[in-house]
């Protein structure tokens, strides 16, 4: 305000525009957050003055001063500043701009929580399958291994069968046969000389 006064006129005063700024409102997102969220406090700053002004807005937390922003908000107007961060320690904090309180906010610590990946039991399905892909081949050379075994016993079943006395190819019937003729022939050879002497007599 610049006062003055000159000869023959009266007493006048002359005032200059100047900003009138003001914190007219805070809000706080959350009440409580953890370590690893981040937590945004707004301030509404309000120019009632008549020219424009910068205001220099300070956060504090546990009146310890955590943050610093300068706003310019035009004549009449308001402007909001927004703080967004996180706190690093559990703790309780007061939280206030400038001298103006803005509230409580509990942060916790953060608790990892261990997710069971999808992908692992597809790939332990995967895995198995492969498993009981091979299991086939498994029984198919069993099988193999018990067919050549069965035809192993066979072939010896059939060698003990008439091998000892006239080789491969003749059974049982065909050996007592062949003993049968060969008795028969030594009786008739056993009586032609009793009817040979016979006929010499006479």
């Amino acid at each position: 305000m610049l006062q003055t006064t000159a000869d023959g006129f009266s007493e006048w005063t002359a005032a200059a525009k100047t900003p009138e700024l003001n914190i007219t409102d805070t809000e706080i997102d959350v009440q409580a957050a953890t370590t690893d969220e981040e937590v945004t406090i707004q301030v509404f700053v309000t120019n009632t003055g008549g020219a424009d002004g910068t205001y220099e807005a300070q956060l504090f937390a546990n009146e310890e001063i955590v943050d610093r922003k300068d706003i310019t908000v035009p004549s009449n107007r308001t402007a909001i500043i927004d703080f967004v961060r996180s706190f690093d320690q559990p703790n309780e904090y007061e939280v206030q701009v400038n001298d103006v309180p803005v509230g409580e906010i509990e942060i916790t610590e953060d608790e990892e929580v261990e997710v069971s990946d999808p992908d692992d039991d597809g790939e332990s399905g995967e895995g198995s399958g492969e498993t009981n892909e091979s299991t086939p081949g498994t029984d198919d050379e069993t099988a193999e291994n018990g067919s050549q075994s069965t035809e192993e016993a066979t072939e010896i079943e059939e060698d003990d069968g008439g091998g000892d006395l006239f080789g491969p190819g003749f059974g049982p019937m065909v050996a007592v046969l062949a003993i049968a003729l060969v008795l028969l022939g030594r009786i008739r050879y056993g009586q032609r000389p009793a009817s040979d002497d016979g006929d010499g007599t006479e």
